[in-house]
């Protein structure tokens, strides 16, 4: 078999184009990757760009979540009666039971979606749109800078796995 380097798909040994981007960067799946092989090669796979991303999105939904429970301890008390005033004015209060199964269930998406289960893509995008229903009823939000700038990241990486999922090469690996 051999291995598209764009798109990840397994093709005949014979191809030489691949069957589901059209290719031509085709290797044997012995064969070991060029001494060449960079991060913007690397890059230019839409796997490894969607796994990373999804990686990048864990990694920043971990971060959000510790610091939201634990980093608080870490300000001064000016900063924590700042921050208490999250969501004032909010017309929906979300219970904390809620948000904990929300994370669940976003965890649980981002593993479906690292290895293309199709449920998994239906999840994420249903959470997304909640997520954003959140924001417009949730009221005044605080964050700290880090907390501001990881969620930016993150709202990021999401639109890119979401568009990522639905399509390009990667549409069809989803089963």
């Amino acid at each position: 078999m051999k291995l598209c380097c764009y798109c990840g798909r397994e093709n005949d040994v014979h191809a030489v184009v691949c069957s589901e981007c059209g290719g031509d960067n085709l290797r044997r799946q012995d064969e070991p990757p060029p001494l060449e092989d960079t991060l913007a090669q690397r890059l230019a796979n839409p796997v490894f760009l969607f796994r990373s991303l999804i990686l990048i999105s864990f990694a920043g939904y971990a971060m959000t979540y510790v610091e939201h429970f634990w980093g608080f301890r870490l300000l001064s008390a000016e900063s924590r009666t700042l921050l208490e005033c999250d969501g004032y004015g909010s017309p929906a209060v979300i219970p904390v039971q809620v948000f904990h199964l929300q994370s669940i269930l976003y965890v649980t998406s981002l593993i479906g979606l690292y290895w293309f289960v199709d449920a998994a893509r239906i999840l994420y995008a249903c959470l997304l749109l909640a997520f954003t229903f959140q924001c417009l009823l949730g009221g005044l939000t605080v964050q700290t800078p880090l907390g501001g700038f990881v969620g930016y990241v993150a709202t990021l990486a999401a639109g890119a796995i979401l568009a990522m999922a639905y399509s390009g090469p990667l549409k069809s690996r989803f089963h």
